[in-house]
């Protein structure tokens, strides 16, 4: 089976601070919020021009969550990434839809080990 980049569900859900993502390949991934927001790769949190592009860290998803988040919303931009609107009102992270399987299949192999 080939990955899939493609979406066709988001749900955020606040009680258990996931967001699931259902890809067409029919993979399921589920993000923790505050790893999602370690991993936010806007220029910002990045820490400069400099570390953009660089691979978000599946070893954040896996850290016990150090608070709790609220999802405002999440914006589709074009076909390619989401915009999540966080409850602080941090919003410049662009969630590349590439980016965010890979971070979901490496955090899976990191599981297994």
């Amino acid at each position: 089976m080939s990955i899939s980049f493609e979406i066709s569900e988001i749900d955020v859900d606040t009680a258990s601070q996931t967001l699931s993502i259902v890809w067409n390949d029919g993979e399921t991934s589920f993000f923790p919020f505050d790893g999602l927001r370690k991993v936010c790769p806007c220029v910002f949190c990045r820490g400069g021009h400099e570390y953009m592009g660089k691979k978000m860290d599946p070893a954040e998803l896996a850290k016990p969550a150090q608070r709790e988040w609220r999802i405002r919303s999440v914006k589709p931009m074009g076909n390619y990434a989401i915009q999540i609107v966080w409850n602080d009102g941090h919003d410049s992270g662009l969630y590349r839809f590439e980016a965010l399987r890979q971070l979901w299949e490496e955090f899976k192999l990191l599981e297994k080990t």
